[in-house]
């Protein structure tokens, strides 16, 4: 939009030096087929900022994508970090949730694509169930009451109107 026309993105690693362990970070690798060597690379970033280990562990970090290769080689090198298996909508039946389970914490996905068996079928495995991107209060506090663990929204608005079940 014209709004945010000649607006500068920050780097992931300005981010860092801007929030340092004030916030916590849910980050997304994107085309790692394109980025080649990009999960060594953020995992060098995050240690410089002092992001990994006991820090990562405690989910001040939470490292997704749809790439399950990408996933598996972070966890590969550095099993601290918690990570989430993005799933695309047409993409569901390609992932079996327990090999899942042996490298994520959990799953993000579409919520087009779940229902109440699969969010209990997750949870019951022990994983996080963080669908995206569900812009409506309705949708989010039914599938909180089917058992979701988070939420990926585009409008920060609808934060405090979510019912807490807790």
């Amino acid at each position: 939009s014209d709004e945010f026309k000649g607006a500068k993105v920050p780097t992931l690693e300005e981010v860092f030096e801007t929030f340092g362990h004030d916030i916590n970070y849910k980050i997304e690798i994107k085309h790692p087929q394109i980025y080649v060597g990009i999960e060594e690379k953020l995992l060098r970033l995050l240690d410089k900022y002092h992001l990994t280990g006991n820090v990562a562990a405690k989910g001040k970090v939470i490292i997704q994508s749809f790439d399950e290769d990408s996933l598996k080689k972070i966890h590969g090198i550095d099993d601290s970090f918690p990570l989430i298996q993005l799933m695309r909508k047409n993409e569901m039946d390609k992932y079996n949730l327990e090999e899942v389970k042996e490298y994520a914490i959990g799953v993000g996905p579409n919520h087009i694509a779940i229902d109440k068996t699969f969010i209990q079928r997750a949870r019951n495995l022990g994983l996080l169930v963080h669908p995206f991107t569900i812009n409506d209060i309705e949708t989010i506090n039914r599938l909180k009451k089917q058992g979701i663990t988070s939420v990926i929204t585009d409008d920060l608005k609808l934060i405090g109107k979510i019912e807490d079940l807790k």
